[in-house]
């Protein structure tokens, strides 16, 4: 990647946690210790089967919109005369999130919120909300505090160990885990610990840290109450690396225009199979049968006769987004994030991609939007891609970082330890 392109450029369970973690659960936010469950931060491969074709029933049914309309005469991107909201404004109810698995990823977390940093935050302050499901030592959280500071940074041991999570599961939850995991007791299981999982789409076979992130940031995150006090959240992976100063501030412009999400990339992967137009019209009184993205750059979902059909449901990306709090942690998004998970745990096929993307797309399509498809072009680099985009192959970010930060990111570069290829 050349530089000039970069310049034009996220359980209630029952049992207590029996061991004392390497470092004290940190609540510099929330004065009380708070602890729920967890997340991890690398999407893995899509798992899936047949893509079902739309029949013409479902063609002549997509929702309307203003087809070809340029989206700056539909949102407001720079404040108008008449905007009262200012960009970079610090007393916005924002907190940057994130999750880690434990002390191995330390080292990316530090990199990534290191460039989010002088990328952005160094002008709000914004506070920082890490999860992490197994506890870090005390040098590395001292470490981040440091790379973030002044802004507030809390850490939060986000379950109370996978052996007391499953100890909590119902009987037929229990009961179905074991068999897919192949065990007997919870004492056999650890994170690293495969556990198959089979639906109409196929099969996976995943450590149950990869999928207790996904369960984690489908269902937990929204109402944890860490996240009470904010309206809108920016979410990045550990291995989302900023490369360049954000030009425009994406708070502001989701504060300007209502938005309840605005995504980095679309669509990456999607969740296949019968179960989801039932689920849907469970939730939503209709099924969705496929998810697209209109003209203009917003979700765009699409509804017909699909119920016992298997459909392909596109699914936002879920490496860098903004979303609004309050919008997820409604009864109405809430309500399908527990209808979709059903009696289900530690589910890939039902993860937080797909969470986040069907509500926005069956309740507030026109207010669920593309960041590249309105002019936002934050650059950030994640599993080699620009901003999601495979067409835009970056390669490994050490070998950007030697080769052409120093031009691209003058602000960042020389203090933010870069240690993780992304």
């Amino acid at each position: 990647m050349k530089a000039s392109s970069l310049a034009n450029f996220r359980c209630n369970c029952n049992g207590t946690r029996k061991e004392r973690p390497l470092v004290e659960v940190i609540q510099d936010v929330v004065p009380t210790k708070v602890e729920d469950e967890a997340v991890d931060e690398e999407d893995e491969e899509e798992a899936g089967n047949e893509e079902e074709e739309m029949d013409e029933e479902g063609e002549k049914e997509a929702i309307e919109t203003n087809e070809g309309m340029d989206p700056h005469h539909i949102l407001d991107i720079n404040g108008g005369q008449n905007s009262t909201i200012r960009d970079f404004d610090p007393d916005a109810k924002v907190v940057i999130v994130t999750k880690i698995q434990g002390k191995l990823t330390v080292g990316a977390l530090n990199q990534s919120l290191c460039l989010l940093t002088y990328a952005y935050n160094n002008r709000v302050n914004y506070d920082i909300v890490v999860f992490a499901a197994t506890p870090i030592r005390r040098k590395q959280l001292e470490l981040i505090r440091s790379t973030v500071y002044p802004a507030n940074l809390t850490f939060i041991i986000d379950n109370p160990g996978l052996q007391n999570i499953v100890d909590g599961l119902n009987p037929d939850q229990k009961s179905t885990l074991f068999n897919r995991c192949n065990v007997s007791q919870s004492s056999e299981l650890d994170w690293l610990t495969r556990c198959e999982e089979k639906t109409s789409a196929g099969h996976t076979n995943m450590h149950l840290q990869y999928t207790w992130q996904s369960w984690f940031r489908a269902v937990h995150l929204w109402e944890h109450k860490a996240l009470a006090k904010y309206k809108y959240m920016i979410w990045a992976d550990t291995d989302a690396f900023c490369t360049k100063v954000w030009a425009q501030d994406p708070i502001a412009i989701m504060r300007r225009n209502n938005m309840v999400i605005l995504f980095d990339n679309f669509p990456m992967g999607s969740a296949r199979g019968s179960e989801w137009p039932r689920w849907t019209k469970t939730a939503f009184g209709k099924p969705i049968c496929k998810i697209l993205l209109s003209k203009e750059g917003h979700l765009q979902p699409r509804s017909y006769n699909c119920i016992g059909k298997k459909v392909k449901l596109n699914q936002i990306h879920g490496f860098f987004h903004i979303t609004d709090l309050d919008f997820y942690r409604s009864k109405e998004v809430m309500n399908w994030q527990r209808t979709m998970m059903g009696n289900a745990t530690f589910s890939r096929f039902r993860d937080d991609q797909i969470a986040v993307t069907v509500p926005a797309a069956a309740l507030a399509a026109n207010r669920s939007w593309n960041m590249r498809s309105i002019g936002l072009n934050f650059g950030m680099v994640h599993d080699f891609l620009l901003d999601g985009q495979r067409s835009e192959r970056v390669g490994g970010f050490l070998t950007f970082w030697k080769e052409q930060a120093n031009q691209t990111f003058p602000e960042a570069y020389g203090k933010c330890n870069a240690v993780s290829p992304g």
